[in-house]
């Protein structure tokens, strides 16, 4: 019953993304597909207190071009009986820029999770601020560093005796510090599943769409996203 339930879920969110990609590439200017492949890993000091690396790579041009590389570490607490998160990190950043040499980046963020389950439902949401500083002696920039502040809202479904839990999110981004004052530049969709291994290992695979909005030559991006996640 509950993979019928799921299969019925899964067609329907298809079915919709669908919609939403074609009507997109439709309008759209810019259209391009590619993939991310990543790894995480995390490490638990205390019961409240994690800290964790990963590493990912993205390519664009039809999955063909590696455009950027990410490493992060950062840590995470937890509390109000591990229903609310706080986490601080950082990220170097290798990104392809418009003459296709690679820009560093450095990046900070700190965020606030919170989440709760209603029977097998589960629904969270994460606050993000973000803070990037570009490489000045390979482009001109407006404003260095670039402020952003995202909003995910997410939904996931916990199968019984099931190692796959399925999820659908949404994410708008919003420039803080544009020129002429705050802009939502950019919308999010993530539809995928994780798949449990074991109490420390799981895969994630999602399909990702970026498509930006009031900017000038706005683009739309769809990748698929693997990730390999352990806990130790």
């Amino acid at each position: 019953m509950a993979n019928e339930k799921l299969a019925k879920a899964f067609k329907y969110s298809l079915s919709l993304l669908f919609l939403l990609v074609n009507g997109w590439v439709c309008q759209a200017q810019n259209f391009d597909w590619g993939t991310a492949l990543g790894v995480e890993l995390n490490k638990k000091v205390t019961k409240k207190f994690n800290v964790g690396l990963s590493q990912e790579f993205r390519l664009n041009d039809q999955a063909s071009n590696l455009y950027r590389s990410a490493t992060q570490i950062g840590v995470e607490y937890s509390f109000f009986r591990k229903v609310c998160k706080a986490g601080l990190f950082g990220t170097f950043i290798r990104k392809e820029n418009k003459s296709t040499l690679f820009d560093s980046q450095y990046r900070l963020g700190a965020d606030l999770s919170a989440e709760t389950e209603y029977n097998q439902l589960g629904i969270s949401f994460r606050t993000r601020m973000l803070s990037t500083w570009r490489d000045e002696s390979l482009g001109s920039y407006k404003v260095n560093p670039k402020l952003s502040f995202r909003n995910r809202l997410q939904l996931d479904y916990k199968l019984f005796a099931s190692p796959f839990k399925p999820y659908f999110s949404f994410e708008p981004f919003i420039y803080l510090n544009a020129q002429g004052g705050a802009l939502l530049d950019n919308l999010r969709y993530r539809l995928g599943t994780s798949y449990r291994l074991n109490k420390r290992s799981s895969f994630d695979g999602c399909l990702r769409l970026d498509k930006e909005i009031q900017v000038a030559n706005p683009e739309s991006f769809l990748s698929l996203d693997l990730s390999y996640k352990y806990r130790f």
